[in-house]
């Protein structure tokens, strides 16, 4: 992987899109969804769950790789496929209940940046899909007609992400796992402040349904504004099968609503509610 990413920066020298010639930051993902190798990529990893200390060790080693040949590329890394990815790894025994995945990850880089002598991790990525639930998931809610509670499931759903007054009995994390609020994004930050401080945070899939109704419109300009009020480094919306045009309209709510250039101010000014519902 070192060497193709030596290749690309060959391949685009002088264009102002790869390695040291970037007119914008470089940004790798170490990796995708390593949780579920063992299923989406059993040629390489075989039927049996990868380790999460050999998922460490590989970071470790290419992500050291890049940095010798690109100082300023940005590591992104695990880039976990939901909740379980974070907590447990999905399948090791020792960790879950207060320490997880993330707790052992971040410690380890943070490790690895004091051998290295510079930070080999910018960015903690994990991929969010809504759990919560009206009449089905709400990431499976894509008609145009919805019944109230669906409407209410897919517009609430945000508040997973940060609302410690939140708790979603529909959804098994909240439910069944945490027993509470998951404000996943706080708890994120949290662990962060305490095992490897400055490291970022990005979520590179999310989804939360309602692609062709109002609700998910707000719950995409919902989500749009709860990442910028928690400092998310970046977000990428990962488009479902079939049209999604309510959804792209919570994007355009905040950039092109004309038709043409009109956006989002550039001002953040701090608002609070009594009801978070609303």
């Amino acid at each position: 992987m070192d060497e193709l990413a030596w290749a690309l920066d060959q391949r685009f020298a002088g264009q102002g899109i790869f390695g040291k010639d970037a007119v914008s930051p470089t940004l790798a993902c170490l990796d995708n969804e390593p949780e579920l190798w063992n299923s989406t990529h059993e040629e390489v990893q075989g039927t049996v769950p990868g380790s999460s200390g050999d998922v460490i060790q590989r970071t470790i080693a290419l992500a050291t790789a890049l940095k010798v040949q690109f100082p300023d590329i940005q590591v992104f890394g695990p880039v976990h496929y939901g909740f379980m990815g974070l907590w447990n790894f999905q399948t090791d025994a020792s960790l879950g209940g207060d320490t997880w995945f993330t707790d052992k990850y971040l410690q380890a880089m943070k490790a690895a940046e004091e051998a290295y002598g510079r930070r080999l991790l910018d960015v903690y990525d994990f991929h969010w899909y809504s759990e919560s639930h009206g009449s089905g998931r709400v990431v499976n809610l894509s008609g145009p007609d919805l019944s109230d509670a669906d409407v209410q499931a897919i517009v609430q759903s945000p508040r997973s992400l940060w609302d410690p007054t939140f708790t979603d009995d529909s959804d098994w994390i909240s439910h069944d796992v945490l027993h509470g609020p998951i404000r996943i994004l706080d708890r994120l930050q949290q662990k962060i402040d305490a095992g490897y401080p400055g490291t970022r945070i990005a979520i590179t899939e999310y989804e939360n349904g309602g692609w062709n109704h109002i609700a998910g419109t707000i719950a995409q300009a919902d989500d749009l504004g709860i990442f910028g009020s928690r400092g998310v480094f970046a977000a990428t919306f990962w488009p479902p099968g079939g049209s999604y045009d309510d959804a792209l309209a919570g994007f355009r709510a905040c950039r092109g609503f004309d038709g043409a250039d009109a956006m989002f101010g550039d001002t953040s000014i701090p608002a609070t509610s009594s009801d978070a519902r609303r």
